[in-house]
């Protein structure tokens, strides 16, 4: 059959069936008249369609879309019309698709009625559009933003939110959390090292001190084994609570008194910091040790470090206060005491030596004709010369005892003795250190000296009447052995 194109005018013929709502002609024929008449669609409400009055009408009617469905001979598509849905057909075998449409869009459809009777007493009961073409469907209005898709994507993205707002606070609370130890942890190292350093500027004996760096340095990073090692270390007594310097290579260790763990096995060292003087030279080294393994934190560090810094100080401030009250007290030629060392232990000497029993014997020596040996030979000679006198006499001092050089040529033994012969004993004993001849580098000395002696308290009581008796007794012994001991010089040696 020759298709009929829309509005053209034709003659048919056929036999009548059908019922009221939906009449048809059989055996059909269709004759062409040549004319063309546009069809206007009737508007109709639901009501109006479902009730059989427009079946087979060209009708158009207005709806919400509720869902379309594609295949390859039609198109399918569900129209809200009222509250009631509606289905609305499109043959495309031959035709375009319709174009797919959002889910609540608001369009006029135009197309054929088709009411469908279902019951025995010819009610309809539904029908359906049978559209000619797409363009029988037109967007009377857009599909509301607020559809179930977009309120399902908006909650899903507002869950999106949250989640990352809650994944944002925990990791800020996170970071202000680990803020607060940091500030925490700074304050109570700043704390222990003001302490600390108002320590190492007290008289605190060194080995207290560092044991006390170590303690506290190993309190703020717990699981720590904190240990300060010297060269010139001390040997810490724990039932007398007394320490003692060595000088030499052997490391004492200061803060760990044992170095194993809990189960005997040895600490593994995780930072190890060398202890320097200024010059370079090494003084000792700073040690941390753990068990297991222990990953050390930016705090963990900064207290290490902080440690080390102070032990370091510590021990430097020491050595130099070491040095300095050495030099105020000791002669830089000779190492010897000086005078004013010598006085405080004498008088140190005389209050203590009546409590013990014992006698406070002085005796001063003088070198013989050491002017000469400077004029003759120079100073160079002249100090090796008294080096050398020093480390005789010294060779033969007791423990306990002092011997110090108290002026260019002299020198004074201050010793507690038991009886007035053993006092002379000492006197003869440091003259003989003058006997063998002194080898000052290519120049051969044969020195003598004067030894004068005094004792508390058949001398005197104080350190001014004991050195007057001994310097007076020197002088004497000067005297009358002049002609005897006097001085010879070789000159330079073959």
């Amino acid at each position: 059959m020759k298709p009929v194109a829309l509005g053209e005018v034709v003659d048919l013929t056929g036999f009548a069936d059908g019922d009221d709502a939906g009449p048809k002609l059989n055996e059909a024929q269709i004759l062409p008249t040549g004319r063309f008449e546009q069809i206007k669609p009737q508007p109709v409400k639901y009501e109006e369609a479902i009730g059989g009055k427009f079946s087979d009408g060209l009708v158009t009617i207005e709806g919400q879309v509720l869902s379309q469905l594609h295949n390859e001979i039609s198109d399918m598509m569900v129209v809200v019309v009222e509250g009631h849905p509606v289905s609305v057909l499109l043959w495309t075998s031959d035709r375009p698709q319709l174009p797919t449409l959002p889910m609540g869009t608001e369009v006029q459809v135009t197309g054929i009625c088709r009411v469908t009777k279902t019951d025995s007493w010819g009610t309809s009961v539904s029908f359906l559009l049978e559209m000619r073409e797409p363009g029988d469907v037109t967007v009377a209005a857009k599909a509301s933003w607020w559809t179930v898709t977009h309120l399902l994507l908006l909650l899903l993205g507002l869950l999106m939110v949250s989640v990352l707002i809650t994944a944002w606070a925990l990791v800020l609370r996170r970071r202000v959390s680990a803020q607060s130890r940091r500030i925490h942890s700074s304050m109570a190292l700043e704390q222990q090292r003001s302490r600390l350093l108002e320590k190492i500027n007290s008289s605190t004996p060194l080995p207290e001190l560092l044991e006390d760096i170590c303690g506290s340095i190993g309190g703020l990073v717990p699981g720590l084994d904190v240990t300060c090692e010297v060269l010139e270390a001390y040997r810490f007594d724990s039932k007398q609570r007394k320490a003692s310097w060595q000088n030499g290579e052997e490391r004492c260790v200061a803060g760990a008194l044992n170095p194993r763990g809990v189960n005997g096995s040895r600490n593994k060292e995780i930072l190890s910091v060398e202890l320097t003087e200024a010059s370079g030279a090494t003084l000792g080294n700073f040690r941390a040790r753990c068990q297991g393994d222990k990953v050390l934190t930016e705090e963990d560090q900064r207290a290490l470090l902080v440690g080390a810094s102070l032990s370091n100080l510590a021990l430097n401030q020491r050595r130099l206060y070491e040095r300095l009250n050495f030099h105020s007290t000791h002669d830089p030629l000779t190492g010897l005491p000086n005078r004013r060392y010598s006085d405080l232990r004498l008088e140190e000497a005389l209050r203590t030596s009546a409590t013990r029993g014992h006698l406070v014997a002085v005796v001063y020596i003088d070198v013989n004709h050491f002017k000469q040996v400077n004029d003759e030979f120079g100073h160079k000679t002249g100090d090796l010369y008294l080096q050398q006198i020093a480390v005789r006499l010294g060779s033969q001092v007791r423990a306990g005892d002092l011997l110090a050089r108290i002026g260019g040529d002299e020198f004074m033994l201050t010793a507690e003795l038991k009886s007035v012969e053993d006092a002379e004993i000492y006197r003869q004993r440091l003259q003989r250190c003058f006997e063998p001849v002194f080898q000052l580098e290519e120049v051969v000395v044969h020195g003598s000296a004067s030894a004068g002696l005094a004792i508390s308290p058949e001398h005197g009581t104080t350190p001014e009447e004991l050195q007057r008796h001994a310097d007076m007794d020197m002088y004497a012994a000067k005297e009358a052995r002049r002609l005897e001991l006097g001085f010879r010089s070789v000159g330079v040696a073959s």
